[in-house]
C-alpha cells in the first residue's frame, strides 16, 4: 500500500489466499479467516482442523459452487455458511492434505484433487477415489498445469510426476541431479526443447 507493506489480517502463518465476490479468505495455521468488504476478519466455525492448508473454488459435492478446504484434519466444503467434511469416511487417503486442484473435465464440470500424505485421490461419484499409479502413497505438496493440458504433482521424496493423456511418467529434469522433493510449482513462461518439462520449481529439496 502506497509502496509500503502493511499488516493485514490475522498474525499466522499464511498458506494459501481465495478472494470469492467481495468475500477475501485467508487459509492459516491459525484457522480460516473471512472477511466481507471492509468488515472485521472472522474465523470460519466448524474445519474439521485448525491449521489450513489450501483453498480452490468450484463445484461441491452436490454440484453448487463453493469452496474446497485442505486441511491437516481432512477435507472440508462451505457452501455459504454451511460446512461439509469429507474426511477418511468418504474415502480420503490420509487425514492430513497438504494441497488441492480443479482438474478441467472435457466430459463435464472440473474435478477436484487432493494431495494427501498418502497420495493422491479426487472427488468422483459421492466419494474420494485414490488415483492408481504414479505418485501412489507418497506425500503430495504441489500441482500445476502447462499449456499443453499436462498435469504436474510433486513430491516429499519420490520427485516430480507428470500426468498426460490418463497415463503418469516421472519426467526428467532441465538439468543438475534428478528431483527428491518438491513443495511446489509454477508453470515456465519460456519455451524449452522438446523432452524437457516446461515447468519451473519454485522450491524444491534435492
Amino acid at each position: 500500500e502506497r509502496g509500503n507493506w502493511t499488516q493485514h489480517g490475522p498474525k499466522a502463518l499464511v498458506r494459501a489466499i481465495l478472494r470469492v465476490g467481495p468475500r477475501l479468505l485467508i487459509a492459516t495455521t491459525a484457522g480460516l479467516f473471512a472477511q466481507e468488504g471492509t468488515a472485521p476478519w472472522k474465523i470460519v466455525p466448524g474445519l474439521p482442523g485448525p491449521e489450513t492448508n489450501h483453498l480452490v473454488y468450484g463445484p461441491g459435492p452436490r454440484g453448487r459452487p463453493g469452496i474446497w478446504v485442505a486441511t491437516n484434519k481432512g477435507v472440508a466444503f462451505l457452501d455459504g455458511d454451511r460446512v461439509e467434511v469429507l474426511g477418511l469416511e468418504s474415502g480420503l487417503p490420509s487425514l492430513a492434505c497438504p494441497t488441492l486442484y480443479l482438474m478441467p473435465s472435457a466430459q463435464g464440470p472440473p474435478q477436484v484433487w487432493v494431495g494427501t500424505f498418502a497420495g493422491l485421490a479426487r472427488w468422483t461419484l459421492g466419494k474420494w477415489n485414490r488415483l492408481q499409479g504414479g505418485p501412489e502413497g507418497l506425500m503430495l505438496f504441489a500441482f500445476a498445469q502447462t499449456s499443453e493440458g499436462s498435469i504436474w504433482a510433486g513430491s516429499m521424496g519420490g520427485g516430480l510426476f507428470r500426468f498426460q493423456g490418463g497415463t503418469w511418467s516421472i519426467p526428467r529434469t532441465l538439468s543438475g541431479p534428478p528431483l527428491v522433493s518438491v513443495l511446489s510449482l509454477a508453470p515456465s513462461a519460456s519455451k524449452v526443447k522438446p523432452g524437457l518439462h516446461p515447468v519451473a520449481s519454485i522450491f524444491s529439496l534435492l
